[in-house]
Parts: C-alpha cells; structure tokens; sequence
C-alpha cells in the first residue's frame, strides 16, 4: 500500500524534485535496487524495460484483493503516468 501512496504523492512533485530523486537513486545500496527493481518490474507487464500507460491503468485499476474496491481512478493514473515522465514530450511509454 506504500507504493500507492507514493505514486499519488508523485503527481504533485515538481519537475526539480523528480529529477533529484533519480539523482538520489543512483546512491541506493545493491540491496535497496533489487527491492526496488521488483515492485517496477510488477508495472513492467510485458517485460520490455517500458511500463506503457495501458499497463500501468491494468496493474493500478486492478480490484483491490477482492475488496470490491480499486486503488486507482483512470484520471488518477493518467495523473501518475504523466508525473513519472521527466521529459515532457507525449509518448505513450516511460523507459
């Protein structure tokens, strides 16, 4: 649920802060990469290196545990979506 709760955070995060967050990312210990390159890898359907928007509103949208309920609203993740995107020319993938 930290994840969910992050990637909502990251829709208000100015480009600045994204950007300090990759740089800090480049600091994580090999222990901390391999946990983090799971849970990316869950948004990665199809394995290709890309986590493309008609995945990422699969895996998001998707019912929570049964709950009856959805972690995300299709604006939601298009909001997300877009803040991960350092680069702001329109593409339909994130690398």
């Amino acid at each position: 649920m930290k994840v969910h709760h992050a990637l909502r955070k990251l829709r208000g995060i100015s480009d600045i802060r994204k950007l300090m967050c990759k740089v800090i990312g480049f600091t994580l210990l090999p222990d901390q990469i391999t946990e983090l390159r799971k849970k990316i890898e869950k948004l990665d359907v199809e394995q290709n290196g890309e986590i493309s928007l008609d995945n990422l509103k699969k895996v998001l949208m998707a019912n929570a545990a049964g709950s009856g309920s959805y972690y995300f609203t299709e604006d939601e993740v298009e909001d997300i979506f877009n803040s991960m995107r350092l680069h702001k020319k329109k593409s339909t993938t994130i690398h």
